[in-house]
This record gives C-alpha cells, sequence and structure tokens, in this order.
C-alpha cells in the first residue's frame, strides 16, 4: 500500500535483513475503480460500495508482484490481512514451490461479508475492503491446520463513531477489534461448521504462537519457564444461560463502539496479565505493566524449526 515504485519495492526485497511484512493493494487499480465510481455515482460513493472501490484486483495483484519478489529475492514475505480467496490460491502455490511466504488475516474478514453492509454501514468499512461471502468461507477453510493461514491479526484501529460517519471514501477506515478478537475467533469454533474440528489450541497458534515464531519475540507466546507471564484466563458462560450480546457501552477503549455490537460471545475474560502481572480481573482494570518487545533471532530459528 502506497508503495508502487518497481526499483523501491525491488530494492526492500533485496536488501532487507528482516521479515517484509506488507499491505497488498495495487494504488493504480484502486484509483481507477475510485474514479469510474464517482462518475457513475455522481460524485458521491455509498459506504456499501467500498469493496468496489478498493475492488478484489487490487489486492490480486499486489499480492501477486510481492509474491514474485520474494521468489527472486529470497525475501521472508509476510501478507497481512488477506481478503480473497484468490489471494488464498496464489500463497498455497507459491508455499508448495518453496517461497519463503506467510500469510495473516483478521476476525473482520471471517466474521462480515459485503452483505453487511447494509447493517453495519461504515462501522465495517475498512483496508483492504471486506469481501464476498465466498471470500469469506475459503479463509475460513485455511485456518484449519495445514491451510496456508498463519496468524490472525486485529488490524485495530479505534477511530471514534463520528470519524465513521461519511460515505466510501470519507468515512475512516477500520475498526476497533483488540477487545473482543479472541472471544470473536473461539464464537466461530461453535457456530461455524466448516471449523468443527479445530480446537482452541489452534487459536492459540495462530493468534499467539505464529506470531511470536515470526518476528522472533524474545520469551513470549507461549507458556513457558523463564518466558514472561502474558495470560488470559477465559470463563466459558454456561450453555443453560443465554448468552448475553455485546453492546457498545461494553468497549473498554475510549472510542466506545465495536461492530460486534449484537454478537452473542459464550467465553468472558476474568483474569488478564501482563509481565506476570494482573492488568484486568473482573471488570476491573489495573495499572499497566508494559515492557519493550524484545527479538532474539536465535529464538525465532529455533521457533520456526518446532513449528
Amino acid at each position: 500500500m502506497l508503495v508502487d515504485d518497481n526499483s523501491t519495492l525491488t530494492r526492500l526485497f533485496a536488501e532487507s535483513p528482516a521479515l517484509i511484512a506488507v499491505h497488498a493493494e495495487d494504488e493504480a487499480i484502486i484509483r481507477t475503480s475510485r474514479d469510474r465510481l464517482l462518475d457513475e455515482c455522481g460524485g458521491t460513493i455509498p459506504v456499501e460500495r467500498h469493496p468496489d472501490v478498493r475492488p478484489r484486483e487490487a489486492c490480486i495483484e499486489a499480492t501477486r508482484r510481492a509474491i514474485g519478489l520474494a521468489r527472486r529475492t529470497g525475501a521472508h514475505l509476510h501478507i497481512c490481512h488477506i481478503s480473497t480467496a484468490d489471494e488464498l490460491e496464489m500463497i498455497k502455490k507459491a508455499k508448495a514451490e518453496g517461497v519463503s511466504v506467510t500469510a495473516e488475516t483478521c476476525p473482520q474478514y471471517l466474521l462480515f461479508d459485503r452483505n453487511d453492509f447494509d447493517r453495519l454501514g461504515a462501522r465495517i468499512k475498512c483496508n483492504p475492503a471486506i469481501k464476498e461471502a465466498s471470500d469469506r468461507i475459503a479463509l475460513l477453510r485455511e485456518l484449519l491446520p495445514g491451510g496456508c493461514i498463519d496468524t490472525i491479526a486485529t488490524d485495530h484501529a479505534p477511530h471514534l463513531l463520528r470519524q465513521k460517519e461519511g460515505d466510501a471514501l470519507t468515512a475512516a477506515s477500520g475498526m476497533p477489534m483488540v477487545q473482543f478478537s479472541l472471544r470473536a475467533m473461539l464464537e466461530l469454533l461453535d457456530t461455524a461448521p466448516r471449523l468443527e474440528s479445530i480446537g482452541p489450541e489452534r487459536i492459540v497458534e495462530l493468534m499467539s504462537h505464529n506470531p511470536a515464531r515470526l518476528l522472533g519475540i524474545d520469551r513470549r507466546g507461549f507458556i513457558r519457564e523463564g518466558y514472561y507471564a502474558d495470560l488470559v484466563l477465559l470463563d466459558p458462560v454456561d450453555p443453560s444461560v443465554r448468552p448475553v450480546k455485546i453492546t457498545d457501552s461494553d468497549v473498554a477503549g475510549r472510542c466506545g463502539w465495536t461492530p460486534l455490537a449484537g454478537m452473542c460471545l459464550s467465553h468472558n475474560i476474568r483474569l488478564t496479565m501482563v509481565n506476570g502481572a494482573p492488568a484486568y480481573s473482573d471488570g476491573v482494570f489495573t495499572a499497566p505493566h508494559g515492557q519493550p518487545l524484545r527479538f532474539d533471532a536465535a529464538q525465532k530459528a529455533r521457533s520456526q524449526s518446532e513449528a
């Protein structure tokens, strides 16, 4: 995204000593689509046309180019926020050929499709855009063990609701996803028939183990002796009790809203620990205990060999 000069991209891939994480959307395709829709819609593009402003072809072309650069240079490419079935097919093929490529998607691409714009409007406007129901189904399949999705991230963007007002061009893109992401993914295990063979361990692998492995984050991502104790204690809701729906008032962040409002989540967070100290317990937040992330190349190599 925003880098479409071939010489610059080639130099980045050839010279970077680190993993290259990309938001893959082709700017030229987006500009062409935007200008066409502005003319077609009379200067104001409805928010439900956002998937047409930033069409699937923009994602497909940028991912194709990035994989090609990784193939030629040997760089480790990590493709973020995957939203189309077509990208998944390219990534699977590249992995089979030995290209060093890993893949990430987000809960919003697993929970929503463009049909949800009628209900949620700009609340689900994000970049890349939410795509078709068939894309969401394809992404869900790739969460299975052996699938080509390696990590799930949130792409957290806590805009205020007033910033989300407007059309497909003027409403802010992005949504707050950190607070409910783990609970929403666990809910998918119970409600998506395509995920019936996945256990919570797979969600932990996608959201915790694999990000730590990919980035070589020092002593995080696992419950191990000597590691930082970054832990979440979940309490499943009694199935005989009707789960309470999430509302905007449940949001702890200052943005004060969530695209998951109205969704029932069958797990509650009882305790969150950061660096071994409680940060949240039964509705009460305590002072943060943050520390800088540290990176260990040797640990990264060991963790990736374990995987």
